[in-house]
């Protein structure tokens, strides 16, 4: 399920954006509410946090007021994205949605994400990885780098895994010295993820 090349590959193009302050949900439904940010770390302008919440996708997760969210339910994706550069890079994470066979266990889950990621991008430098556990289910954080070119790309991933085997991934992109400068706003946006009952069925797990 993991999409993390196709996704880094957005992430590098999206160095021009529309100024726009709004906090629009383009393409398919899902709902948003502002709350005060709990963020203590130095991030600049991003002072209060907006909650989307997709039901179709059975989460709701916070993203800074006035970034941009764009949900498609095709690819069992939100998309949300900083309205301006910072350091020559948009800003950007997104949180996906899918299944991993019912025989591999959430340890195997977590542990093959490191090769994975090796073998998908260039230049890999993991920083640190974390067990953790969000809204009641395991997960793992991982924080890496991947550097090309002279250009190095910080990259924060949350996997969450509920009873069912089914996978949320979490992954937030930047240029590596803003993903320092945002991590406390990084952490913030990990840890308010929760699920949420889907349309038509119960909450999860």
């Amino acid at each position: 399920m993991t999409r993390i090349a196709s996704v880094l590959v957005v992430a590098l193009l999206l160095t021009a954006c529309s100024d726009s302050g709004s906090d629009a949900v383009v393409g398919d439904d899902a709902t948003t509410s502002t709350t005060s940010a709990t963020s203590t770390s130095s991030a600049g302008p991003i002072d209060a946090m907006t909650t989307v919440e997709v039901p179709e996708l059975g989460f709701a997760i916070d993203q800074p007021t006035g970034w941009i969210a764009q949900v498609d339910l095709e690819d069992s994706l939100l998309q949300v994205t900083a309205p301006a550069a910072s350091d020559g890079f948009v800003p950007n994470f997104n949180v996906s949605v899918g299944d991993i066979p019912a025989e591999l266990p959430a340890i195997g889950y977590f542990e093959g994400e490191i090769p994975r990621l090796q073998s998908t991008l260039p230049g890999v430098e993991i920083l640190e990885v974390a067990n953790l556990t969000i809204d009641g289910a395991p997960a793992r954080g991982i924080t890496l780098t991947s550097t090309e070119n002279g250009i190095t790309v910080g990259i924060s991933r949350l996997l969450i895994l509920d009873a069912d085997n089914r996978a949320w991934e979490i992954t937030f992109f930047a240029n590596a010295a803003t993903l320092e400068r945002l991590s406390g706003v990084v952490q913030d946006i990990f840890s308010s993820f929760q699920f949420v009952p889907p349309q038509g069925g119960q909450a999860a797990p």
